[in-house]
C-alpha cells in the first residue's frame, strides 16, 4: 500500500468572480506520484478543526511553498510592506498542523514557505525581505519572469553540516562537493539514512556557538560550516523566496546556509523521525537533480514505513 502524503494547501482566488479556492501547485502532486511513491491528499486550509482527524490519516506531510508570507503576528513582527500577499487560512491550519506532527512523529518535508512556517510554528521568527538586510543577497525571483529555466533555475549554493542527514542525503546522490559524510565514502543511493544521525557541526550566531534546543535563539544569518567541523558539502539550489530565518526555533538546528549565511535547511532537533526544512524547491526539479530526487525518495521511505506500521497497528486492534 502507498503511503498518504498530506499536501498543505493555500487560499486562493480563482475565476472572474475570484472566488476562494483550496490550492496546491501539480508540481507537488507530480512528486508524490513520482519520486516520494505516495497518494497525495490535499488538506484544505479550513483552519485547527481539521488537523487532528486528517493527521490520523497520513502517513506524511508536505508542507508547501507559495507566494504568501507567513503573518507577521505570529511571531511578533512588524507589519508587512503593503502588498505584500498573505494567507492567514493558511496559517491558521499550517501553524497547529506542524505542532501536531513533528509531536507525532509524522514524517514531515518542509519546502520554502513551510520551512518559514516551521521555524514560526516551533517558536523562531522571519525576516521579512532578505534583500533588504545587509550583505545579504536577493533570493528573490521576479514573478514576471516567464523562463522556467530562470526562475526555477540553480541560484546559489548551499553548505551543509557535516555528517547531517541533509549531507547523507545528498552524499548518496553523489551530486556534493568533498567527501562522503563521516569522512568516508559515499554510502550507495539505496541504503536508508539513519535520521537520528547527530551532525558533526552546529552552527549558532556568527563568531561560533552551537545551534539546536540549546541554541535555538540563533539568528538566521550566520557563516557556513567550514572544515573544521568535517569537510564541507555544496550542492546548487533553486532560490524564489523573500523571507528567511532571523531567529532559529528552539526546537531546530540549522543544517545548510547560503553563501551570505542566509539558513537554508533545517531539522527538528529531536525528531522522532524525518522532519526536515529546505528553502528551496525540490519538487520542480526532481527529474534532473539528483539531490532533490534523493531528498523526495528519502521523505517517501519514512512515509511508507510509517504506513506499514499504522496498518499493523489498525490490523491489530
Amino acid at each position: 500500500m502507498r503511503p498518504i502524503i498530506g499536501i498543505s494547501c493555500c487560499m486562493k482566488g480563482f475565476g472572474a468572480f475570484n472566488t476562494p479556492n483550496h490550492a496546491a501547485s501539480d508540481t507537488y502532486i507530480r512528486a508524490v506520484l513520482g519520486p516520494v511513491g505516495g497518494v497525495p491528499v490535499l488538506i484544505p486550509a479550513a483552519g485547527e478543526c481539521v488537523v487532528l482527524d486528517l493527521l490520523a490519516h497520513l502517513d506524511g506531510l508536505i508542507l508547501t511553498g507559495s507566494r504568501s508570507n507567513v503573518h507577521p503576528t505570529l511571531y511578533e513582527g512588524p507589519p508587512h510592506a503593503e502588498g505584500t500577499p498573505e494567507d492567514v487560512a493558511r496559517d491558521s491550519t499550517t501553524m497547529p498542523l506542524i505542532r501536531a506532527a513533528v509531536d507525532r512523529g509524522l514524517p514531515v518535508l518542509a519546502i520554502c514557505r513551510g520551512l518559514q512556517e516551521m521555524n514560526v510554528a516551533l517558536g523562531g521568527s522571519l525576516d521579512q525581505r532578505i534583500q533588504d538586510l545587509p550583505d545579504r543577497m536577493d533570493h528573490s525571483t521576479p514573478t514576471e519572469q516567464a523562463l522556467p529555466q530562470v526562475r526555477t533555475g540553480k541560484a546559489h549554493t548551499v553548505r551543509l553540516a557535516p555528517g547531517s542527514p541533509l549531507a547523507l542525503i545528498a552524499a548518496q546522490a553523489g551530486a556534493v562537493q568533498g567527501r562522503g559524510a563521516g569522512g568516508g565514502q559515499p554510502a550507495s543511493a539505496h541504503d536508508p539514512v539513519p535520521f537520528d544521525v547527530q551532525p558533526v557541526t552546529r552552527l549558532g550566531p556568527a563568531g561560533g556557538g552551537t545551534g539546536g534546543a540549546a541554541g535555538g535563539a540563533s539568528g538566521g544569518h550566520a557563516p557556513a560550516p567550514g572544515a573544521a567541523g568535517g569537510t564541507p558539502l555544496s550542492i546548487p539550489v533553486n532560490s524564489l523566496h523573500n523571507q528567511g530565518i532571523a531567529r532559529l526555533a528552539p526546537r531546530l538546528t540549522a543544517e545548510g546556509w547560503a553563501p551570505d549565511g542566509t539558513i537554508e535547511a533545517v531539522r527538528v532537533t529531536e525528531a522522532r523521525g524525518f522532519a526536515l526544512g529546505v528553502q528551496w524547491h525540490p519538487e520542480y526539479d526532481w527529474q534532473s537533480d539528483p539531490v532533490s530526487r534523493a531528498l523526495l525518495v528519502a521523505f517517501g521511505r519514512e512515509a511508507a514505513g510509517w504506513a506499514s506500521r499504522r496498518l499493523l497497528a489498525s490490523a491489530a486492534e
